[in-house]
């Protein structure tokens, strides 16, 4: 069964309320609406609040000329250079091609703004978004680290750093992110918010565990009460039972109870169940049909197996894991098996980014006829 942590990309983006008083937001973009800063004229916050519903309603252009406004009537709050900053970077991006010089323009002022305030993350949070957005990774990371020495427990950036990280795969500097934001105060975030923040860390922890030194006893401890702790929050965390599921089989298998394809009935129902509760919330979820018929086809009903290898691939047709499974289930038919198993592995193939499962499936392909 494959480590179904490592399919979670990183998740969306906070802006901090500190650009607009008011509270966070996902998506990268200001989506808090009301107000309007004609009828507000001495009134920052709700000339932001403006620019935010320009850029929900997708209207950048009448957006970027509100947080011009903005900038232009308070040349002195980090706030509204930072939304202006935002909008221009939106509207930027929206164009084909992308407008590079409105782009430099709000890199500049960004850290103009953060050199002359340099104890208020919002101009090197918003400095980090500019250049993340615009493929700038490494220069996202200084930013975000210079708001993190102005702000150590600054929640967007925390988290946007931490995403980062965590989508690269460099899972260590991810914890330590992760863990920071987990020791902020309960009511920073919501419940959802800090389930999915005790979950990534858990991932952390189990890449940290399973790359360990040999031969040291493997500790999944840590990144078991983080995914616990994150299916407390919010039950309904498909990722999170997922992985626990995984971590039963992983477990019971170092313990000498799983030897393929037997498994220890107490702790195959122990995964069954995880399963079965995320796929009773989220019937829809391919990576849990997927992970139920790997269980299945474990414990030897190869035909239950097939119909949720299946079902994945009915829901997300191009889901590598149940082609590259089903493919291995059918092959076992013979002839008509190995004819379908090649088409599904042609195409996993073709999908896929990992590099030693393309290995193994240009090596399966090419022995068969």
């Amino acid at each position: 069964m494959r480590n179904p942590c490592r399919t979670t990309g990183a998740g969306p983006l906070r802006i901090p309320s500190a650009l607009l008083g008011g509270g966070l937001v996902l998506g990268g973009l200001l989506l808090l609406a009301g107000g309007c800063a004609v009828s507000y004229p001495q009134d920052q916050k709700k000339a932001l609040e403006e620019v935010a519903a320009h850029l929900e309603k997708g209207d950048f252009q009448a957006a970027l000329e509100e947080a011009l406004w903005a900038k232009e009537r308070f040349p002195d709050s980090t706030r509204a250079l930072s939304v202006w900053a935002l909008a221009a970077k939106t509207l930027a991006l929206s164009q084909d091609p992308p407008d590079f010089d409105l782009l430099d323009q709000a890199e500049r002022e960004c850290l103009r703004a953060g050199r002359a305030h340099p104890r208020d993350p919002a101009p090197w949070f918003t400095l980090g978004v500019v250049r993340r957005d615009r493929g700038d990774l490494g220069g996202a990371v200084q930013a975000w680290e210079e708001a993190l020495k102005a702000e150590p427990f600054h929640l967007p950036t925390l988290e946007a750093l931490g995403d980062l990280q965590f989508s690269l795969g460099h899972e260590r500097a991810a914890a330590v992110l992760y863990d920071r934001l987990l020791r902020l105060p309960p009511g920073s975030m919501k419940k959802e918010e800090r389930a999915l923040f005790s979950y990534r860390l858990g991932v952390c922890l189990l890449a940290e565990a399973e790359l360990s030194p040999k031969p040291e006893p493997l500790d999944y401890d840590p990144a078991k009460k983080n995914f616990l702790q994150a299916l407390s929050l919010d039950p309904g965390r498909v990722d999170a039972s997922r992985a626990m599921a995984w971590l039963v089989v992983r477990i019971s298998k170092l313990k000498g109870r799983w030897k393929e394809p037997d498994l220890r009935k107490e702790d195959a129902h122990k995964a069954l169940a995880y399963l079965r509760k995320a796929l009773a919330r989220h019937p829809l979820s391919p990576g849990c049909c997927h992970d139920l018929g790997w269980l299945l086809e474990v414990l030897g009903d190869s035909r239950a197996a097939e119909e949720e290898y299946r079902k994945a691939l009915s829901l997300d047709p191009e889901f590598v894991p149940a082609l590259v499974d089903l493919a291995a289930l059918v092959e076992k038919r013979g002839k008509e098996g190995r004819a379908e198993a090649r088409k599904l592995r042609k195409k996993a193939l073709d999908l896929t980014g990992d590099f030693a499962l393309a290995r193994g499936l240009k090596k399966a392909l090419g022995g068969s006829k």
